[in-house]
């Protein structure tokens, strides 16, 4: 017998239960779109119609018709797609949140800022050697150099003699300076701790000369026997000039005061020095007479 097999609107095709009738070869004939043709049948379709003993129901799909599980597959991409997106757009929200939070935090810390009083200046702290008492009247510290304040000196300043009549022989070669020392005294030192530079021109005419080192200060006196607290005043009314070279001649005496910066610098004491020239040789050499007293700074 054979099976006549249709084709519904769905792409179903159904046999007509008509009997069911398979050959060695394992096929049925039957009659599709007017032409009689072959059809395999598979395994379950033959224990299907051996089963009925009449005609068989064959459901099988058409192939050029869609697969529902491509769709699936479609919808499923579509829904993992947008919750990154959704998840993409929460971390931005965060992050722009944070952002915020911390431009807030900041301007409540500024206005904070801007409520609260300045602090109070520190109070300033004494130099060394400076006492943390206030000065006497008339001993108020007067700003001077890179040391910090100097301690004017009056005439209720009490120096303490360091040395006494401490003789000096200078040689100099022609225009060849000479760098002395009054704070031990010495001859021949270096420019750190020199106070006064001698010199000798190569003219025989020429007489020797001094000038004092940069932030040391002295005046002309008439006398040897002038004590500190006139060289002070002396020098305070009338200075020899700065990095001036001074012709020197026996008999002529100097009031010589230190540089505070240098001695700060160096460990040592701030001095007033009376310097005598006691002799002058053919040859240019001259002898000095140094005595000196520490300031108290």
């Amino acid at each position: 017998m054979t099976a006549e097999r249709t084709e519904t609107s769905q792409g179903i095709f159904t046999d007509i239960p008509s009997g069911c009738e398979i050959n060695s070869s394992g096929t049925f004939w039957t009659v599709i779109h007017d032409q009689e043709k072959p059809v395999p049948l598979t395994a379950a379709d033959v224990l299907w119609c051996r089963y009925q003993k009449r005609g068989f129901h064959v459901n099988k799909q058409d192939p050029n018709s869609p697969r529902p599980r491509k769709g699936l597959v479609f919808v499923a991409f579509v829904v993992a797609a947008v919750a990154l997106i959704v998840a993409a757009i929460g971390a931005f929200s965060s992050l722009r949140a944070a952002d915020r939070a911390d431009e807030a935090i900041a301007k409540i810390d500024a206005l904070a800022a801007q409520r609260q009083p300045d602090p109070a200046p520190p109070e300033p702290v004494p130099s060394v050697g400076e006492s943390a008492t206030p000065s006497p009247e008339g001993s108020t510290a007067s700003p001077e150099g890179e040391g910090g304040n100097v301690p004017s000196l009056t005439p209720q300043t009490q120096y303490k003699q360091k040395y006494a009549d401490e003789a000096l022989t200078v040689a100099s070669k022609c225009n060849s300076d000479v760098l002395i020392d009054l704070d031990e005294p010495r001859v021949q030192v270096n420019d750190v701790v020199s106070e006064i530079t001698f010199a000798i021109g190569c003219n025989s005419s020429s007489p020797p000369q001094i000038s004092l080192r940069s932030g040391v200060e002295g005046s002309e006196v008439t006398s040897d026997r002038v004590q500190p607290v006139e060289c002070a005043e002396k020098i305070r009314k009338s200075p020899l000039a700065d990095n001036t070279a001074i012709p020197i001649r026996r008999g002529q005496v100097y009031c010589v005061k230190t540089s505070l910066d240098t001695a700060r610098s160096s460990a040592t004491s701030w001095k007033m020095v009376v310097l005598s020239v006691t002799a002058i040789a053919q040859d240019g050499t001259v002898s000095l007479k140094s005595s000196a007293w520490d300031i108290p700074s």
